[in-house]
């Protein structure tokens, strides 16, 4: 993953391995409002979705911060898997993004599993 900066702030990197059926969208950095997030994350997921795509793993275990849009983000993404009928599970959040999953509600939609929990699953 390369990141890209803006001031001191550590902008969002992206990685896609594919490992049989299922992608993983390694994410790093900030996930917060703006282009850079949104586009790329969105990428991804047209990149992942055009493929033999079964699941979808979004690893979050490099995130430093993530915001509202981050979020919306990754209810995009959960929406567009299952739309296209893959299986959607992040992996690796950190405690504070756990919470914060579970005040929006967001935690109702996707599974969010330890590193390494989601392929042994799949």
């Amino acid at each position: 993953m390369t990141p890209t900066t803006t001031g001191r702030r550590r902008c969002i990197c992206i990685a896609i391995s594919v490992c049989g059926s299922t992608a993983t969208v390694a994410v790093g950095g900030c996930v917060v409002h703006g282009p850079a997030s949104e586009g790329l994350l969105v990428e991804a997921m047209a990149r992942c979705t055009y493929r033999d795509t079964e699941a979808i793993v979004v690893d979050l275990g490099r995130v430093e911060q993530m915001d509202a849009a981050g979020l919306g983000v990754l209810a995009y993404m959960y929406a567009e898997a299952r739309s296209a009928g893959m299986q959607f599970t992040v992996e690796n959040p950190s405690r504070v993004m756990r919470e914060m999953f579970h005040i929006t509600g967001l935690d109702r939609f996707f599974e969010a599993v330890p590193a390494g929990a989601a392929q042994g699953a799949l």
